[in-house]
This record gives structure tokens, sequence and C-alpha cells, in this order.
């Protein structure tokens, strides 16, 4: 039976939803965090989406530097990535290593990447659109890359992604293709 919700948690009928970690920033000045409000905005240009309060400091340095990292994990550092997003890089600068994480060098950007990444996309700022108590962030896609499994349609049964559901729960694909 259908029941009215609370309006404050409106945003979980949506769940679950990919989660990707957002970095920015160089090798001496950076932070990342998760981020589920994220989703593919245009094929030509690329650009992706992602949404981010104000108060985070990887909102502060996609500012500063203009460009981010979109970061794919599997499933197995679902616990690294929650950490990232239970602290802050300004409080704790080396988050990502306490993380049990790595920085990567960038290939066409200034920001990090995560070495541990399954899949990567480095994206220039195109323009930050105000919203509410987030913000969104509109990123080109300048380059790409990952396993050989994201080619075509991700492989699931070598790919488990991880699907935040709130707070701090998460979930998996269900390992099987549906085709209709």
């Amino acid at each position: 039976m259908r029941r009215e919700l609370p309006i404050r948690r409106w945003y979980s009928i949506l769940h679950p939803r990919p989660c990707a970690v957002i970095c920015s920033g160089t090798s001496k000045e950076h932070s990342c965090m998760p981020a589920s409000w994220i989703m593919p905005v245009s094929r030509n240009p690329p650009y992706v989406a992602v949404a981010i309060a104000p108060d985070r400091y990887t909102y502060e340095l996609i500012k500063k530097y203009k460009d981010f990292s979109v970061n794919i994990l599997e499933l197995k550092d679902v616990k690294k990535l929650h950490f990232m997003g239970s602290v802050s890089g300004k409080e704790l600068p080396d988050k990502i290593e306490k993380a049990g994480l790595s920085i990567c060098n960038p290939y066409a950007i200034k920001s990090i990447t995560l070495c541990e990444s399954v899949a990567t996309a480095e994206c220039t700022l195109e323009k930050v659109v105000p919203c509410g108590d987030h913000d969104i962030f509109v990123g080109r896609v300048v380059k790409v890359y990952g396993m050989e499994y994201f080619i075509k349609l991700p492989d699931i049964e070598k790919y488990e992604s991880i699907l935040h559901i709130g707070m701090n729960y998460y979930t998996t694909t269900i390992k099987k293709k549906i085709v209709v």
C-alpha cells in the first residue's frame, strides 16, 4: 500500500544510485568525495553533472582548479569510498592514503585521479549551476580510460558496481543481465 513519505527525504525514491569518487586538486593540495548525485547530461559534447554542497572541500577545489576527475571503484573498495565521505580533506589532508587508496597523475587535467579506479573520466569545469543547498558542476569529459570490460556495456560478470542506497548503506548489481 502506498503512503505519503517525508518530503525532507524525497530523493531516496531515486536510490540506489551509482556512486563515483570525485577528486580535485593537485598532488600537494587535493581532496576526494563520494557522490551518487551524478549523471551524464550530454554525449556530444561529452558532459557529466555532479551535485556538490558548498561546504565540501572538494567543491572549493573544483572552483579553484577548474577541473575534476570522476573515479569508479569496485565493490571491494566500498569501505574506502565511504571513509572518504565521512572525513574532510581539509581536516585530514592525507585521507586518500588513510582510506587505503593512492593518487595517480592525470593525463589531460591538473586534478588527481585514483590509481585503484576501474574507470576514470577527467573533466574540465564548464559551468556551475546553483540549485538550492547544492550546486551542479557540469564538466566536459576530456579523457576517459578504464578496464576493457567498460568498452561497450559494463560486464557485470567482471565488475561489481557500488550503488548507494542512502546514509552508510550500499548495494551492488544482481550480476544478471536482463535483455528486453
